[in-house]
């Protein structure tokens, strides 16, 4: 049974399911979260890619009109969204190799910095409204 599920494209799902319930068998009542009654709006999503060498980071723009817009950001691993994304794993030789992707948002650009395992990552923009 499966409990979570994210896809920050197109289509767009971002959802969780009660104890007992399959998220992609479930109705929208069996959801703690779903994509469809989110209190705050999606705004922008899509997919990232690592540019690689020497600088490792990769910048969106968004609406500069959003009022503190919220990112969500996942690393991506074999086309699958990562979540909750790790931020290490331990190699067969027993090396720490940091796998999480750190991001930052200053005016309308939202930057991403990925370590060099990652090739690319998942992100959504969200409006919240004004406090």
């Amino acid at each position: 049974m499966k409990r979570g599920k994210i896809a920050l494209g197109t289509p767009l799902f971002f959802r969780f399911s009660k104890t007992g319930k399959d998220v992609d068998t479930g109705t929208q009542a069996d959801m703690l979260i779903h994509e469809s009654v989110f209190l705050s709006q999606i705004l922008q999503s899509g997919t990232v890619a690592n540019p690689g060498s020497p600088t490792f980071r990769a910048t969106v723009a968004f609406d500069p009109s959003l009022i503190n817009p919220l990112p969500i950001v996942y690393p991506v691993y074999s086309g699958n969204v990562a979540f909750p994304g790790p931020m290490a794993y331990v190699s067969g030789a027993h090396v720490t190799i940091k796998t999480g992707v750190f991001w930052s948002v200053s005016g309308s650009v939202l930057s991403i910095l990925f370590p060099a395992i990652v090739t690319s990552a998942r992100y959504a923009i969200i409006r919240q409204e004004a406090p």
